[in-house]
């Protein structure tokens, strides 16, 4: 209002969700914003006009073209680690360059060491930026008894930085240790060996995913992802790789699944009740801590598959407001990889901590690190 017919832009990860932070109800701008400053809201593109002549914008680092040529006084960048840092070196910058008084603020929880941790060191050191952190435990915007609660139930690295704002190693991902795991290729199935199949049905435009995995070595033997393909052909493919295996499986059967669980059932294939998932927020969570676990200690392995290791490491997770952990992939990211791989991990459970394998080539251990 101090700068008639000025552009401002409040900028964050994606399109999608700068919509749902600060225009959808609950309306943050029109909380904040006083009525009378304001000549009109526009809907279809996300901006204020003020009646001075001022504007401000909301956009997604999604589509970094939108943003180029906006000759923005100021902006407000929001989740800067989910923001492409190139928005702001290679666009953003350049147009706060023009004049001293234009201005950036950037807000953000912690995700790990990453361009937004080295940003943040810079500005410490430089007397041209100010920096402020805000802990949940001096705040007291959160009632400390919900605090006390909540670290008994989140894991503890999760709490210290979506909390108390510390910059964690690997941080961003809900999986620590990935690389450690990568090990050894696909095989054949070996005689003596027993196999679980977890399947991930696709939804829209997702993936249907087949991980297959030994029970004795806890090694992803096989793994198949692919989309567009009508269900006979995939249930074809399901029942072709749980034969090869003489595997049994561990299904997602939340939404389309359910018929299709039948219909592998009737074909012979192998699903106990206890393969049979019905997703919801506790049974994800559950897979994911499992498969957390497993990851950390290295309990499992599998060949380097880039799809897979991709998912693992784009794969996170959000705070709801009731104080729980709600595990996802980022918004234009899959996570049908993760989940298969869950659902193996799942059917190995009573397994993942035995050291008895079978007779076979030497292989390296899991466990102690020796050759069994």
């Amino acid at each position: 209002m101090a700068n008639p017919k000025s552009r401002y832009g409040y900028i964050t990860s994606t399109y999608r969700a700068a919509k749902n932070i600060v225009w959808r109800d609950p309306n943050m701008l029109k909380a904040y914003l006083p009525a009378e400053l304001v000549k009109k809201y526009n809907d279809t593109e996300l901006f204020v006009e003020f009646k001075n002549g001022s504007i401000l914008s909301l956009h997604g680092s999604d589509d970094p073209d939108s943003l180029r040529g906006v000759d923005f006084s100021g902006v407000v960048v929001d989740e800067w680690p989910l923001v492409k840092k190139e928005v702001w070196e290679e666009i953003i910058r350049p147009i706060i360059a023009q004049d001293i008084k234009r201005w950036a603020i950037f807000i953000f929880t912690p995700r790990g060491k990453n361009h937004a941790y080295h940003y943040w060191l810079k500005a410490k050191e430089s007397g041209e930026w100010k920096t402020y952190i805000l802990k949940s435990s001096e705040s007291g915007i959160l009632p400390s008894e919900e605090l006390r609660k909540m670290r008994t139930e989140v894991p503890e690295r999760v709490f210290l930085q979506e909390m108390e704002c510390e910059f964690n190693d690997d941080a961003s991902s809900v999986f620590r240790g990935v690389s450690n795991c990568i090990s050894g290729s696909f095989e054949a199935p070996q005689r003596g060996s027993s196999y679980i199949l977890g399947v991930d049905l696709a939804r829209t435009e997702d993936y249907t995913v087949l991980c297959t995995m030994c029970r004795e070595t806890k090694h992803v033997v096989d793994f198949q992802r692919f989309n567009m393909i009508d269900w006979p052909l995939q249930k074809e493919k399901i029942i072709a790789t749980a034969l090869k295996y003489n595997s049994q499986v561990c299904i997602d059967a939340s939404g389309v699944g359910d018929p299709i669980v039948q219909d592998l059932k009737q074909a012979g294939v192998c699903i106990p009740e206890s393969g049979i998932i019905k997703f919801t927020h506790e049974t994800k969570k559950q897979l994911i801590d499992r498969l957390i676990v497993a990851i950390e200690q290295r309990l499992i392995t599998f060949p380097k598959i880039d799809f897979l290791l991709d998912e693992l490491s784009a794969f996170g997770y959000e705070i709801t407001q009731a104080g729980n952990v709600r595990y996802t992939a980022p918004e234009g990211y899959h996570d049908d990889c993760v989940i298969a791989l869950s659902l193996a991990v799942h059917g190995v459970r009573n397994f993942l901590y035995s050291t008895s394998r079978p007779s076979q080539r030497p292989r390296q251990s899991l466990v102690t690190g020796g050759v069994y």
